[in-house]
């Protein structure tokens, strides 16, 4: 898939140049899920950009990904408000709980984890989000009980946790 797709978002867009890169990389994401080594590789080679540009460009953006997310992509709020709510307790809990740490994917690819800074909900603390429901007031029991929700494959309603 790699190259084909570049070049087809390069020659859709009429991309020439590293002026379009920011574009290319948000179409190419939105397309896989992901940005991948190949990806960037092939845009250096296509674009006359070096690979390491590229990479410090994409990796500079929150929003570029560079490894999978799960059907349940957990995000937990380690801003200052969730750190003085004791988020440290949660976030490991959260390993315990599902085997993974930050940045990481289970194998079945049912949930992936990832420690972010603040999500917007800091009187609400510690705030956890999965895909785009959010959970205020988190606590441990709460937490255990989201987890077993999602590894039975359930998304939970954010009004029943």
């Amino acid at each position: 898939m790699g190259s084909a797709l570049v070049q087809e978002i390069i020659s859709e867009k009429k991309i020439t140049d590293k002026s379009g890169l920011l574009m290319l990389l948000q179409i190419l994401q939105e397309r896989t899920g992901v940005i991948q080594y190949h990806d960037i590789v092939d845009i250096s080679k296509q674009l006359g950009i070096a690979e390491s540009k590229i990479f410090g460009i994409a990796s500079f953006y929150n929003y570029f990904r560079f490894i999978p997310k799960g059907k349940f992509h957990i995000e937990i709020c380690t801003g200052t408000s969730c750190y003085l709510c004791d988020c440290e307790k949660l976030t490991a809990e959260l390993t315990r709980l599902t085997g993974l740490s930050n940045g990481e994917l289970s194998r079945d690819g049912l949930v992936s984890i990832e420690h972010t800074g603040c999500l917007g909900g800091c009187s609400q603390g510690p705030v956890l989000k999965i895909n785009d429901s959010f959970f205020t007031h988190v606590d441990v029991a709460k937490l255990r009980n989201l987890v077993s929700k999602l590894q039975s494959g359930e998304m939970p309603d954010e009004m029943s946790v």
